[in-house]
């Protein structure tokens, strides 16, 4: 029996009958996630605005086209949520050889 799947798990699992109801009570948004929530453990990095073109176009990025939120949780190893200036979510990169690569984009 699998319990768990990344963020979701079984004990804050609903039955289709209670999301119907909170349909019906038009209270959907209490429990959709936004997509860049299913990242938690990836740090959050804006791209500058003289760089939102290659992002907008999911090109490589420099690192000195990516400013992190904490940089305290910086692993030039992993995957991290990139955002516009505006805030709005674009996609995960992955830093590889030095820069950032599209893993997936959310344009």
């Amino acid at each position: 029996e699998r319990t768990r799947v990344g963020i979701f798990g079984k004990d804050t699992a609903l039955k289709l009958s209670e999301i119907q109801a909170l349909k019906d009570e038009d209270r959907l948004s209490e429990i959709v996630k936004s997509v860049d929530g299913l990242f938690p453990d990836y740090p959050q990095a804006y791209v500058s605005k003289e760089a939102l073109y290659k992002l907008e176009n999911g090109n490589i990025l420099q690192t000195n086209e990516i400013n992190y939120v904490n940089q305290n949780a910086i692993n030039l190893q992993s995957c991290v949520r990139v955002y516009r200036p505006d805030g709005s979510f674009a996609g995960i990169y992955k830093c590889v050889d030095g820069v950032y690569k599209p893993e997936k984009m959310f344009l």
